[in-house]
């Protein structure tokens, strides 16, 4: 799918899948321990100025339910102004800009952060060259993990997601590493071993009101429990990248 299949497709917000992130009984706690690490980032440095390129509806933004102030910014208007409709802090502000070109001045913000976002886009290099551009301390990048053998089918059956096979460590540090306007270090974090719960529960092929059954919540639980121990780190489902900006 090209880049203007893409942003045709996700012209519009995407209400279902919103709701998905953050009402879901099973599926909003999942949601807001893949963005812990970025949660806890924030607190733990007392960041007090946040930009989201790619923020969609402004689900991470609900999840993450910070009091710092938050900038999010998406192509979409659809989804911006459904996003400032659904903020929950007066001091968050949604703006339709371009990741690859942001609107913004040099070391603008404490930390910028994506998630799932770079395999959408064909600029990928851009892009990531813009958010440590605006940073001032720190980047972080969450992306599906191309090797899971349950995103690399996800991707493969479904268009729009094709590119997320191409979503690998090797490639991401590749495109990282090419940027000579900053230097920096970066941290990788690995999260779910086995995200089986995303399909089983997904909000348009699955079966979501499964998850109001305790059984298969434990079911679900028990598998990540395990996977963590049996599944090599190199295949599980999402990977962050932390890159600390150094200074001058």
């Amino acid at each position: 799918m090209n880049i203007n299949e893409q942003k045709k497709y996700y012209k519009n917000p995407q209400i279902k899948r919103f709701f998905w992130q953050t009402n879901h009984v099973y599926l909003k706690k999942k949601e807001k321990e893949l963005i812990a690490t970025l949660r806890n980032i924030i607190l733990n440095n007392n960041y007090s100025k946040i930009l989201e390129v790619g923020c969609g509806e402004g689900a991470n933004i609900l999840n993450l339910n910070l009091k710092n102030e938050i900038i999010g910014i998406d192509y979409s208007k659809g989804k911006i102004n459904f996003g400032k409709k659904k903020k929950k802090k007066k001091k968050n502000k949604f703006f339709v800009q371009d990741a690859a070109s942001l609107n913004f001045d040099d070391n603008s913000f404490d930390l910028v952060y994506c998630r799932d976002l770079l395999h959408h886009l064909k600029e990928k290099k851009k892009a990531i060259d813009e958010m440590i551009r605006v940073a001032k301390k720190k980047v972080i990048i969450i992306e599906n993990n191309g090797n899971n053998p349950l995103i690399w089918l996800f991707a493969a059956f479904v268009k729009i997601e094709r590119d997320a096979k191409n979503s690998k460590k090797s490639k991401i540090m590749h495109l990282l590493r090419q940027n000579k306007r900053k230097k920096f270090n970066i941290n990788v974090y690995y999260k779910e071993p086995f995200p089986f719960f995303r399909f089983i529960y997904h909000y348009n092929f699955g079966l979501a009101s499964l998850a109001n059954f305790k059984i298969f919540n434990f079911i679900n639980n028990t598998v990540n429990f395990i996977s963590k121990y049996v599944i090599p780190k190199f295949f599980w489902g999402y990977i962050i990248y932390e890159i600390n900006l150094k200074e001058k």
